[in-house]
Order: structure tokens, then sequence, then C-alpha cells
């Protein structure tokens, strides 16, 4: 038996998305069945394991998810490949020198 998909309710479906994809991850499914529920699922390359963050897929609220660890073999290539992403977005959407104190809080959370 293993996991096979984590249901993580939010507030912003597109804003979610954007933020997998940016990490490299593979777009499985985007579908809406009403105004109400929005179903988006990504998944890691390699991983057996998707998510699904989405509206109206649970009785959660959006951000309740806790205690979701990531495992990964090699955390120093995880962590350069993290912020090599973080970097190409945000410099992507502002001017390369305004890019670097919007990085301070993310880099922050990957040096721990």
């Amino acid at each position: 038996m293993r996991p096979e998909v984590v249901v993580a309710p939010v507030a912003d479906v597109d804003r979610a998305k954007s933020f997998y994809e940016g990490l490299g991850w593979r777009l499985d499914a985007d579908f809406a069945l009403s105004e109400d529920l929005r179903v988006v699922q990504l998944t890691p390359l390699g991983s057996p394991c998707s998510i699904i963050p989405g509206t109206g897929v649970g009785a959660a609220a959006p951000g309740s998810v806790q205690g979701l660890d990531l495992v990964v073999t090699d955390i120093e290539r995880t962590r350069a490949e993290l912020t090599r992403q973080l970097c190409r977005r945000a410099c992507a959407r502002t001017e390369p020198s305004a890019a670097a104190p919007r990085l301070g809080p993310a880099l922050a959370a990957l040096r721990t």
C-alpha cells in the first residue's frame, strides 16, 4: 500500500497550479465540474503520488493541510533546483534588481 494522492484545498487554484508547474511538476488534470468545484492534479517528476489543489474538494478549509512531508534522495540537488526555479520565476515577473528582496523568505525557508 502507498499514498496515491494528497488533496489540498486552496483559495486560488490558478496560483497553486502556477506554483507547482513552476517547480516542474507534471499537470495531469485540470477540470471544473461547477463554479464551486475545480480539480487540478499535478505530480512531481518521478513520484508515484500526486497533489490535488482545488476548490470544493473536501470539507477542509483552504490552507489547512499540515504535516505533509516531501521526501527527496538528494537534499542538496533538490535545494539547488528549487532555488533555481524560484529565481527563474521571480525574475520573469519583475526587474532582476527587484526580484532579490522577494526571494528572501523563500530562500530562507530552503536553508532550514
